[in-house]
C-alpha cells in the first residue's frame, strides 16, 4: 500500500467558468488533493518527504490566476503539475465549485482528476529505410514527452522477419518507462509517432518504417478491439523477449506468471 499525504478544503477565489459574470466577479472554489508516495522515510526531515504546504500554495495560486472555462481543466492542470514532483507516484485532485450557476439549491459540484505513474514496456521495430534513425526518433519523442519519465532503452538487435518472411531483416529494441497516460492514450501516442515516420498499414506483418507495440502496462490485462495487453504472443517471440530482457528481465508477465528472462531462457532452450 502506498503512503499518502492528503490536504482538503483549500479555499481560493477564482474566475473559472463559462459565463461572463463568473469571469468578471469570480467565486469561491475548494480543492482537495492526495499525493501517493513510494515510501515515507523514517527520518524527521522535511526534505525526506513532500512539502504539502508548497503543494497547497501552488493550488491556491493556480485557482486565483486561472482563466479557463471548466473545472475539469483546472483539476487536470493541477494534477499534471503535482504528479511531476520528485517522489510522487500518483495524485488525486478534486476541484469543488459550490457556487456553480445551476439555478436551484444543491449540495456541491466537483471534478476529480487521478494520475498515477505506471511502469510500461514498449516494443520498437523497423525494417525500411534508415532503421536505426526510425527507432532513435521514437526514443527521442518518448524522452521529450511531458507525460513520460525515466525512459530506458535496450540494445538494438538485428532479427529475421516474423510472419511474412520475404522482406528485409528488422532492427528491434524495447523501451521501459513510466507514464500517467491511460493505455488507450498511450496507444494513440504510439500510433502518432509511427505516422510521423511514414508508417503505412497495408500488410499484416509486412515491411514498416516504424512499429511501436505496447507490450506491458504494469500488471494489467486488457482486451479491447483496439488493444491487447500483454501483447499477443510476446512470450513466444525472441525478438521481443531478448531486448526486453535487457531492461526488464525480472518483470513478471501477468498471464504466464514468469519473468521476462525466464521466458527468454525457455525459448533459447
Amino acid at each position: 500500500m502506498k503512503d499518502r499525504i492528503s490536504v482538503s478544503g483549500i479555499k481560493a477565489h477564482g474566475y473559472i467558468g463559462v459565463y461572463d459574470e463568473e469571469k468578471r466577479d469570480g467565486q469561491e472554489f475548494v480543492v482537495d488533493f492526495t499525493l501517493c508516495l513510494d515510501a515515507l522515510k523514517s527520518s524527521d526531515r522535511l526534505e525526506d518527504t513532500i512539502d504539502y504546504s508548497k503543494a497547497a500554495a501552488y493550488i491556491k495560486s493556480y485557482i486565483e490566476s486561472a482563466r479557463c472555462d471548466l473545472i475539469e481543466t483546472a483539476a487536470t492542470d493541477i494534477a499534471r503539475k503535482l504528479v511531476k514532483w520528485r517522489g510522487v507516484d500518483g495524485v488525486s485532485v478534486t476541484v469543488h465549485k459550490p457556487e456553480a450557476p445551476i439555478g436551484f439549491p444543491f449540495g456541491d459540484v466537483s471534478v476529480t482528476s487521478n494520475l498515477v505513474w505506471s511502469d510500461v514496456c514498449l516494443g520498437l521495430g523497423s525494417n525500411m529505410g534508415d532503421k536505426r534513425a526510425h527507432i532513435d526518433y521514437a526514443v527521442d519523442r518518448l524522452n521529450a514527452c511531458e507525460h513520460c519519465r525515466d525512459v530506458t532503452v535496450s540494445q538494438y538487435y538485428d532479427t529475421p522477419p516474423y510472419g511474412v518472411t520475404e522482406q528485409d531483416d528488422f532492427l528491434n529494441a524495447c523501451v521501459r518507462m513510466y507514464t500517467y497516460l491511460t493505455p488507450a492514450q498511450l496507444l494513440d501516442m504510439c500510433l502518432e509517432i509511427e505516422r510521423e515516420r511514414g508508417r503505412e498499414r497495408s500488410l499484416r506483418w509486412g515491411p514498416r518504417t516504424l512499429d511501436i507495440d505496447v507490450l506491458l502496462y504494469g500488471q494489467e490485462v486488457i482486451s479491447t478491439p483496439d488493444l491487447t495487453i500483454p501483447h499477443v504472443d510476446m512470450d513466444r517471440r525472441k525478438f521481443v523477449l531478448q531486448p526486453l530482457s535487457d531492461i526488464a528481465g525480472y518483470v513478471i508477465h501477468p498471464l504466464t506468471g514468469k519473468s521476462i528472462r525466464r521466458m527468454l531462457e525457455e525459448i533459447e532452450d
